[in-house]
């Protein structure tokens, strides 16, 4: 299998999640997709997500904030999706572009952004991703939805944090404060590690490529940009 979908979703976003899904059909409809979601509305969740014929998979709480325990699911997405690359969709982003627009020379692109060039929020995520990686990442890697990225990548990080952490079933259950960014992890071991498999466009260099997600944020609810989705669910390709 070349490609999948990789969607972690919950309950909470059960009204966004067909949006999702209908957009992957109707740009992909041949690449697989592998949703995961905890206990908590699992049937439901399945029985829409196999309605769009993709898989679906439950998975059991490791951290009690589920803003920390969706990205657990994130760093073991190669478990779920048997891919050779492996894209992920929140449940509240569209798909909106072919998959091969995020590809360049055949490899994933990656955007990153120097620290000096942000400010606010994203620039904390520095301190924190040296934390667990143990150097300091040059940039900032979590700059939109809809990255990809080589399913080996995933084995050899949880390897590397195991070796500066120790074993992730002790300390990832203790985390505090969401002090974990799992895209800056993926996206800083492998600038310094996989520098090669992936295609760097420097933010502050290049423009933003066009992405091929539209993202909204669930907790601001379907209302606001059901108007938009329903126009982009039905628009030509």
């Amino acid at each position: 299998m070349k490609h999948a979908f990789f969607i972690r979703t919950y309950l909470g976003d059960v009204e966004w999640l067909p949006y999702c899904l209908k957009s992957i059909k109707k740009w992909e409809p041949e690449i697989p997709i592998c949703v995961v979601a905890p206990p908590k509305g699992f049937s439901l969740i399945r029985t829409i997500a196999e309605g769009f014929g993709a898989s679906c998979t439950e998975v059991y709480p490791v951290h009690a904030d589920g803003y920390v325990d969706q990205q657990w699911s994130k760093l073991h997405a190669d478990i779920y999706c048997p891919a050779e690359f492996i894209t992920h969709i929140d449940s509240d982003c569209q798909l909106v572009a072919p998959l091969a627009n995020s590809f360049r020379e055949e490899k994933p692109i990656m955007l990153k952004t120097p620290w000096e060039h942000l400010s606010g929020d994203a620039v904390v995520w520095r301190e924190i991703t040296k934390s667990y990686l143990g150097f300091t990442p040059t940039h900032e890697f979590m700059r939109r939805n809809g990255l990809t990225y080589p399913r080996e990548l995933y084995a050899y990080l949880r390897a590397y944090l195991t070796s500066t952490m120790g074993n992730m079933d002790e300390w990832f259950p203790a985390i505090t404060d969401r002090k974990m960014s799992e895209f800056n992890l993926l996206g800083a071991y492998a600038h310094q590690h996989w520098y090669d498999e992936f295609y760097w466009i420097d933010t502050s260099k290049e423009t933003f490529p066009e992405s091929i997600v539209n993202q909204a944020w669930s907790w601001g609810g379907l209302d606001k940009v059901k108007p938009l989705w329903d126009t982009l669910i039905a628009s030509p390709k």
